[in-house]
């Protein structure tokens, strides 16, 4: 069962992957998967994206978060990060820096909406 908001009639669900390139992944939410398709989606109640890549130590888990959603919900921007235990700067070693993902790091995508 889904809580839906008031007013809200029919509730999709549109699932689907991408892969990275500078940490970002970007996804078409269209009836076609280009963007000259029909959106999907008339509004959108939850983005969730999940990123797949196999952490060797719990700081490098990487983390997903929703930079852009077009206007007419066709685009849907993701851009994935993950942090590194100990970075060396010229000679000082620095924790917790972020960096992108590698390039290819697979996300997958769960769209709720109407």
């Amino acid at each position: 069962m889904v809580n839906t908001p008031s007013g809200m009639k029919e509730v999709k669900e549109f699932t689907t992957r991408g892969t990275t390139t500078s940490g970002i992944v970007t996804f078409q939410l269209t009836d076609t998967g280009t963007n000259a398709g029909n959106a999907i989606f008339k509004s959108v109640m939850s983005i969730q994206p999940m990123p797949m890549l196999n952490a060797s130590i719990p700081a490098e888990t990487p983390r997903c978060s929703a930079r852009a959603l077009s206007a007419d919900r066709k685009v849907l921007t993701i851009q994935v990060a993950q942090g590194a235990s100990v970075v060396t700067v010229v000679g000082i070693q620095v924790a917790g820096v972020e960096k992108w993902v590698p390039d290819g790091t697979t996300v997958y995508l769960t769209v709720t909406g109407e």
